[in-house]
């Protein structure tokens, strides 16, 4: 037995894509193993023995003996299926028919690096399938790939040499923009669901890993199924399993580099409904009935303001058990507790009902029909109809021109009551207007009198007197409370109350807002509750942590101010003369900046206000920070001058550490199971110490079972803060407060720079589906944008959870020391260009 027979016997295990590796160092173990492979083919084929059996014989002493081979004329070609750093996987596309079923090929594919010496380096894989993979090759370089057919009649081809190429360790993969669905089958275990087959056109550089990625529309929850090529029959193709019937997903497939995780292509989604239950069964056996459709009435005048109603609709494909048809009088319904009307079943072999006398109070009525069958039922169809005007016979006698001057009359002696009424009301003032206004709003306020002072209270520890609570300045105001300083027992607090005349459901979300932070405790980065009053509901305060130092956001952006002055001092020449600017000429710092101030302009003061303002030139401005004017709101500026005595800016660690603190307060918030739904730096507090407190619980829901919360209603959001989910679903969990903490980030490393500072409001969600996101700021770190990055992925389940944000944030605040992480050098002026409205910082998502 020859040496290469004997490396044959030992290792070979044919399978579909594996395949076996040797090194032919001559000519003579080239020819011997083509005759091998030959006889293993001819062993194959006859059906009776395993490839490894086939292999043994096919060494036997003899066995090889006067074997030949014929040369047909017949083409092949070496197709590059996939690749990564270190594999190439290829596909021997033949010309000729290779579905015989007595005939079976071996495939000889022989790889050397184009830069190697004549005989070294070269590769020679042996399989049984068309389809090779050849693995541990160098990364990005090419290689000359040859191959040599032998069957199991006797034939030997070869075909022309391929340069391929494998891919650099650091690739990044290309965007996958083509989806398709193929197929839908049942369920193996659940015959009630989908399981859909999908295809993809493969990136350009042609990558073997990727991910997909699909949910559905009315769910936040996000099927990630990674895909390796490595089957002709399964190859860029995916089943998506256990798919609702009649609902509408979205799929996106990503390439990945498996070296290098955060290395992938964006996501560009697509699409698509599964059929629904009738259409997939083509029975009425297993679904719900169809939807009455075409619903058409006809309404006859009967005396007596009574009406006959002949109702049909169109015939379904299935017919139900029975119909229920219901008809209201939605006049009556409008003052009422219970509308009058009237029910009645349907069989499902009819499509029309008959409703003899129908008493209406008005001219508008409604007609509800439901399908049922199987214990199930269709989705209620109605109509709202006005009947028609016709005459009315107790009526006939009187004349329509008489009836006309009657109505002109009438007009004609309202509006000059109303002049008079009007003129004795100008004439009145200012303060009987106040009267008048208040009377109108007194009847609303009569009428949930009684439903608000039955409200409970709570009756506990923090419960204080109202009188305990000296009242200072107002903080900030809102559209149905207000924060105002206060004390208690000599300590500031912060209190928040509503505005007069409260809403019953207002009481209710403030009382919510209390049992949320009293159940969340006591965490030094977080703003606690010291107490509350609701005793009286219309007087309901919350004793919150007052913080003197400000707002984040307001105290990244004096930071910004400071080194932007020394920039321009350092600029200026030796000789010229500085003075500082007397108080009286000072602008406060928080109503010039041209930043983005939508979501701050109702706060008022040093610590709470941000006005919108104007575009303006950015100028210096003076940095003292003492509470002088609280209320004042002077935009005079202030020329552009030097000064000595400058406090040092912040540092790189010092920003690090509000990240950090920040992190340990929303870890705390999540463990608690609470969801902030606004994390932001114009949300984060700065206590004495510099120690930051998140703060605004005015969204925030307490959300025991899964974290979850969706939104429901219409409310403005900040969506340029909001996570991709969020945005498209109204969906608030913690991961979705992880993509918050993101572009809180950005802000910290842009010292309260906008997000997406070039993108509209109006665009965003089409961007962010698309896979964008924002660029690294100038000056921030590689490790730290990477954090950022992870905290904006489109799966919930891949962004990182608070625990480890923080870890790592310290890992990054200890190795500081050595290289920051962000360059506060490299932030320039163009921070503050572009400023954008108010209102453009809300948007209201569809869907």
């Amino acid at each position: 037995m020859s040496p290469l027979t004997a490396l044959l016997v030992v290792i070979v295990t044919l399978n579909q894509v594996c395949c076996n590796q040797l090194r032919l160092h001559t000519d003579r173990e080239e020819q011997e193993l083509y005759k091998i492979s030959a006889c293993v083919a001819k062993c194959l084929a006859r059906g009776v023995e395993l490839k490894e059996k086939c292999y043994e014989r096919c060494s036997e002493p003899g066995v090889l003996d006067g074997v030949t081979f014929e040369h047909p004329d017949k083409e092949f070609q070496i197709e590059l299926v996939c690749r990564d750093s270190t594999t190439l996987m290829l596909d021997v596309r033949q010309q000729f028919d290779n579905n015989a079923t007595d005939v079976v090929y071996i495939y000889v594919i022989k790889v050397k690096e184009v830069d190697a010496l004549l005989n070294s380096g070269l590769i020679v894989y042996d399989s049984n399938s068309a389809v090779v993979r050849i693995e541990n090759l160098f990364p990005n370089k090419p290689f000359i790939v040859s191959a040599t057919i032998l069957s199991s009649s006797g034939e030997l081809m070869t075909a022309q040499e391929e340069t391929l190429e494998t891919l650099p360790l650091d690739y990044q993969p290309g965007e996958i923009t083509e989806i398709s669905v193929i197929s839908y089958s049942a369920n193996s275990d659940n015959p009630s669901l989908l399981d859909a087959i999908i295809s993809w056109e493969p990136s350009s550089d042609r990558s073997c890993h990727y991910e997909v990625l699909c949910y559905a529309n009315e769910s936040p929850d996000y099927q990630l199924q990674q895909v390796y090529v490595d089957q002709t029959s399964s190859m860029y193709r995916h089943t998506i399993e256990s798919l609702q019937l009649n609902e509408e997903y979205e799929i996106a497939v990503r390439a990945t580099n498996p070296r290098y995780p955060t290395f992938q292509s964006e996501l560009h989604w697509t699409p698509f409904s599964t059929p629904n239950c009738l259409d997939w069964y083509n029975s009425g056996d297993f679904c719900d009935p169809e939807a009455v459709q075409n619903i058409r009435v006809i309404a006859k005048r009967l005396p007596e303001d009574r009406y006959q109603f002949n109702i049909s609709w169109d015939q379904p494909r299935f017919l139900p058990d029975f119909y229920i048809v219901k008809l209201f009088d939605l006049d009556l319904g409008a003052n009422d507790e219970t509308a009058n009307s009237v029910e009645q079943n349907v069989r499902g072999t009819q499509s029309h009902l008959l409703i003899e006398s129908f008493e209406l109070s008005g001219p508008q009525y409604e007609v509800m029909i439901t399908a049922h069958a199987n214990n199930r039922s269709s989705p209620a169809q109605s109509i709202i109809r006005a009947l028609n005007a016709g005459p009315v016979a107790a009526l006939a006698d009187w004349s329509g021109h008489w009836i006309l001057a009657i109505v002109i009359s009438a007009i004609f002696s309202l509006c000059s009551v109303s002049l008079v009424i009007c003129r004795k009301m100008r004439n009145k003032g200012t303060f009987h207007d106040q009267d008048s206004e208040y009377g109108i709003k007194l009847e609303p306020v009569k009428q949930q009198q009684e439903a608000v002072t039955s409200l409970p209270a709570f009756d506990d520890a923090m419960e204080i007197e109202f009188e305990r609570v000296q009242l200072l300045e107002v903080l900030g105001e809102g559209a149905f409370g207000l924060v105002r300083k206060g004390t208690l027992n000599g300590t500031d607090v912060a209190v928040k109350m509503l505005k007069e005349h409260p809403s019953v459901q207002n009481i209710q979300e403030f009382q919510q807002e209390i049992d949320v932070m009293k159940s969340v405790g006591s965490h030094p980065n977080v703003v606690g509750i010291v107490g509350h009053f609701t005793a009286r509901p219309n007087e309901m305060m919350l004793l919150t942590e007052y913080c003197s130092e400000g707002n984040l956001l307001n105290y990244l952006r004096n930071e910004w101010q400071k080194i932007m002055k020394q920039k321009e001092i350092n600029a200026l020449p030796e000789y010229l003369d500085c003075k500082t600017p007397g108080l009286a000429e000072i602008k406060r710092p928080e109503s010039v900046f041209n930043f983005d101030t939508s979501f701050v302009n109702e706060k008022r003061s040093q610590e709470y206000k941000n006005i919108c303002p104007e575009p303006i030139e950015n100028k210096l401005y003076s940095l003292i920070n003492e509470d002088v004017n609280n209320n004042s709101t002077n935009q005079n500026a202030v020329d552009n001058q030097c000064y000595q005595q400058l406090t040092p800016p912040i540092s790189s660690s010092e920003l690090l550490d509000f990240a950090s603190q920040i992190a340990t307060g929303m870890d705390f918030l999540a463990r608690n199971k609470v969801v902030h739904r606004d994390l932001a730096a114009r949300n984060v507090l700065i206590g004495a110490g510099r120690v930051v407190k998140i703060s605004d619980f005015g969204l925030s829901r307490d959300v025991y079972q899964d974290n979850q919360y969706r939104k429901r209603g219409a409310g403005k959001l900040p969506i340029k803060w909001l996570a991709l989910e969020s945005l498209t679903h109204q969906m608030y969990t913690t991961q979705s407060d992880v993509w918050s903490f993101g572009i809180l980030l950005y802000e910290i490393c842009t010292l309260g720079g906008n997000p997406y500072p070039h993108l509209a409001a109006s665009s965003l969600i089409a961007e962010l589906r698309r896979g964008y996101r924002m660029e690294k700021p100038a000056g921030c770190g590689d490790e730290l944008y990477e954090l950022m990055r992870s905290c904006w992925s489109a799966m919930p389940v891949e962004r990182p959870n608070f625990g480890a944000i923080r870890e790592r944030l310290e890992k990054l605040l200890a190795s500081s020391c050595m290289r920051e992480q962000i360059d506060l050098d490299a932030i320039g002026e163009d921070m503050v260009q572009n400023v954008v409205s108010c209102e453009q910082g809300y948007l209201k998502p569809v869907g």
